[in-house]
């Protein structure tokens, strides 16, 4: 199949990959998230709703979803349980689709769940 290259003028959003660090012992809840590599020219489309189901027959509800292209977007690879910050929500990575033109990746679709309200775990 022939896809078109996503115009760069299409890919308008950046975000950033996070580390999570575990909350501290006694400390209920309170994650600390660490700001990571800045990945720009992507697009994020949301709100998705849809469920997610991996080989392992596990499922995952995916609220949106990131589109990043080879050449365009800044080089990154994409793991799930992996977690990035757009718009200040912080997401983790639920499934990695990777679109391809014959024998060339044209792009990359990430599925995105949403984890909690803010990047500071509030």
């Amino acid at each position: 199949m022939r896809f078109k290259k996503i115009p760069k003028s299409w890919l308008i959003h950046s975000v950033q990959l996070a580390d999570v660090a575990p909350a501290k012992p006694g400390a209920f809840g309170k994650s600390k998230v660490t700001e990571g590599q800045i990945i720009e020219h992507v697009r994020v489309i949301e709100p998705k709703h849809a469920l997610s189901v991996t080989a392992n027959n596990e499922q995952s509800s995916v609220s949106a979803v990131l589109i990043h292209q080879p050449g365009v977007s800044t080089d990154c690879t994409f793991k799930i349980g992996e977690q990035l910050i757009f718009s200040g929500q912080l997401y983790e990575i639920v499934g990695v689709k990777q679109m391809y033109e014959l024998t060339k990746l044209h792009h990359t679709e990430v599925e995105l769940s949403y984890v909690f309200a803010d990047k500071t775990g509030n």
